[in-house]
C-alpha cells in the first residue's frame, strides 16, 4: 500500500507507567519507515510525561481514564462529555496508520474511532488484524510484532524518555560533590514485588560510605522511606521521595552510577536511560517484561512460581538476601 509523503500515524499506549516506555520503542522504528510522518500518541494523564517532550512525537492526546473511573458514579454526566470530546481529537484527523499497542477494552474503543482503513492492534480482537501469542514473549518484542503485522520493518530499537532544561536543572543542584551515586527504589505497585524494608535498610548499610545513596519513590511513600535510611544509618543516604516528578527521576536515574530496584517503573526508567540496575523478580517474569541489554543483573526468589499475584503470603521475595542484592551493586558499579 502507497502512503502518503508525511504519513499521519497514530499510536495508541495509555497506561500504565511502565507499558507506556515500553511503548516509546517503537517511535524509532516508525520514524525508520517513514523518515517523515507525524506521529500522534494518546496516553493517560499518569504517565503524560513519558511522552510529553518526546522530539518525535507531533502530537499528544490526553485521556482522563483512570479519573474516571472514580468520577462516572459521582458525575457521570462530566465523565461522558470528557469521553465524548476524546473520542473526537482521535477522530478529527485522517490516519495512514493506527497501532493499538495496548490491546484493552477501552483502548480498543478508541481504535476503533479513529479514521483509518489500517488499524492494528496488540492481541486478538474480532474483525481487527493485530498480533497475539500464547507464547511468553518479552513485552518490547509483543509490541514489534504488532507493528510487522502492519508491514513495517522492525528492530531492537531502545525506550525513550526525554527530559527538558528544567529536569536538568532540578537534578544539578540535587547532585553531589563527591562520589558515585547509586539510587535505591524500594516501591512498587505489588506487596508481593516489594522486597523488605529490612532488607533494603541492610543494603544500603552495607554499601561502601563513600557512595551517595538516593532512595526515590513517590510522594505517599516518603514515610517509608524515611524509616528506610534511619534505619540504615549509611553517612551518605537522602531521600528523595516526592522530591522531583517522573521527568526529574529519568534525568537523574540517566546521570547516576546504579540502581537496585523492585520490579517497577524505575527499573524500566533505568533501563531506557541505560543505568545499570539490579532487579529483584519475584511474581511477574523477567522474560516477558526484565531489562533489555547487558548491563543488568536479575536477582529472583528463589521458590517464586512467578504467580502474578499483587498479594502473597510467601512473602518469596524476602527469601534474596541483603548481601546478594550488595555484590550485584557492587558489580555493577566496578563494570565499566
Amino acid at each position: 500500500m502507497r502512503f502518503p509523503a508525511s504519513p499521519e500515524i497514530l499510536v495508541i499506549k495509555t497506561t500504565s507507567l511502565g507499558d507506556v516506555l515500553h511503548g516509546t520503542s517503537v517511535l524509532p522504528i516508525l520514524k525508520k519507515n517513514f523518515p517523515s510522518c507525524r506521529i500522534t500518541w494518546v496516553v493517560d494523564r499518569a504517565a503524560l510525561e513519558i511522552v510529553r517532550q518526546n522530539p518525535i512525537i507531533s502530537r499528544v492526546i490526553v485521556s482522563d481514564f483512570r479519573a474516571w473511573q472514580k468520577l462516572w458514579w459521582r458525575e457521570p454526566a462530566r465523565v461522558l462529555r470528557e469521553a465524548l470530546a476524546l473520542l473526537t481529537q482521535i477522530h478529527d484527523t485522517r490516519y495512514a496508520l493506527v497501532f493499538d499497542i495496548q490491546g484493552l477494552l477501552r483502548t480498543v474503543v478508541l481504535l476503533l474511532a479513529a479514521r483509518s482503513s489500517r488499524k492494528f492492534v496488540k492481541g486478538r480482537w474480532p474483525f481487527l488484524r493485530g498480533f497475539g501469542d500464547k507464547k511468553r514473549l518479552h513485552a518490547l518484542v509483543e509490541i514489534r510484532r504488532v507493528l510487522e503485522v502492519a508491514g513495517l520493518t522492525t528492530f531492537a530499537a531502545p525506550m525513550s524518555f526525554a527530559t527538558g532544561p528544567k529536569e536538568r536543572a532540578r537534578v544539578d543542584g540535587l547532585w553531589p560533590q563527591t562520589g558515585k551515586v547509586v539510587l535505591v527504589s524500594p516501591f512498587t505497585g505489588w506487596p508481593s514485588k516489594t522486597w523488605s524494608p529490612r532488607h533494603f535498610a541492610e543494603l544500603i548499610r552495607r554499601l561502601p560510605p563513600e557512595l551517595n545513596v538516593f532512595v526515590t519513590g513517590d510522594a505517599p511513600s516518603r514515610d517509608a522511606a524515611e524509616a528506610i535510611a534511619r534505619e540504615s544509618g549509611h553517612p551518605r543516604v537522602r531521600n528523595l521521595c516526592g522530591e522531583i516528578d517522573l521527568a526529574a527521576f529519568a534525568h537523574l536515574a540517566s546521570r547516576s552510577h546504579a540502581m537496585l530496584a523492585g520490579e517497577s517503573f524505575a527499573a524500566h526508567v533505568a533501563g531506557a536511560v541505560g543505568l545499570p540496575v539490579a532487579i529483584l523478580f519475584g511474581p511477574t517474569d523477567e522474560k516477558r517484561i526484565g531489562p533489555v541489554g547487558e548491563r543488568f543483573r536479575i536477582l529472583r526468589a528463589p521458590d517464586c512460581r512467578i504467580c502474578y499475584r499483587p498479594h502473597c503470603r510467601k512473602r518469596c521475595l524476602d527469601a534474596i538476601p541483603p548481601q546478594a542484592a550488595l555484590d550485584a551493586v557492587m558489580e555493577l558499579l566496578a563494570t565499566p
